[in-house]
């Protein structure tokens, strides 16, 4: 009893792991789904998701500070809490510009490329998308793997071929334990039968003694 006991207790925590298990792969393939998605149909515009842009940096105007693929994570911020020295995004006509701040003015900064022959237009504070607060090449390693058709697909299809196992596993087991079920009940019809067929057949002996 008490090995079939600890047998029970140790199914039931593997069927939990597995079910978190299953559980995260899901998360995940939503997570790398919308990252995906982001970044390959909408990653070159201006989005902003819980008051953060990010945008990949081509060129290299601000090197060796901020290095060419890299990723730049861009925080709003209010125009008049920035200050010389910050470095900020901003519209620049249709374009997505990341310099650093050399003035500010009433209504407008001007900004510089540390490797630019000279500054930049004054930019107005409507035109300030925000202040970059980190900037990283493994983030934009991982972006440019994604844009990838085999990144996409790899990131995709793996969580969810271990939800599809998962599924199909979890199935296999509803069904042997169906079948184990089935099994158990045809025995106890089987032993019922028996009995019945045991007692007539004691009824009949019994039956044919009162005759003799």
């Amino acid at each position: 009893m008490k090995k079939s006991n600890a047998l029970g207790f140790i199914r039931k925590i593997f069927m939990v792991f597995i079910q978190v298990t299953s559980l995260s792969l899901f998360v995940l393939a939503i997570f790398f789904l919308s990252a995906a998605i982001y970044f390959r149909i909408i990653g070159e515009r201006h989005t902003m998701i819980f008051g953060f842009s990010f945008f990949e940096v081509i060129t290299d105007s601000m090197e060796p500070e901020i290095l060419v693929g890299e990723i730049v994570i861009v925080r709003r911020i209010n125009p008049e809490l920035l200050e010389i020295g910050d470095v900020i995004s901003f519209f620049d006509n249709e374009k997505i510009n990341t310099h650093k701040i050399i003035y500010i003015g009433e209504y407008n900064v001007i900004t510089r490329g540390i490797n630019a022959s000279g500054e930049d237009a004054p930019v107005l504070f409507d035109a300030i998308i925000g202040r970059v607060v980190a900037n990283s090449m493994t983030l934009g390693n991982f972006i440019s793997f994604l844009r990838s058709w085999y990144g996409f697909v790899f990131l995709i299809l793996v969580p969810a071929i271990g939800i599809m196992i998962y599924q199909t596993w979890r199935f296999g087991l509803k069904l042997k334990e169906i079948r184990q079920k089935n099994a158990t009940e045809q025995l106890k019809i089987d032993v019922i039968k028996a009995e019945i067929a045991q007692l007539n057949e004691n009824l009949h002996k019994n039956e044919n003694k009162e005759n003799l």
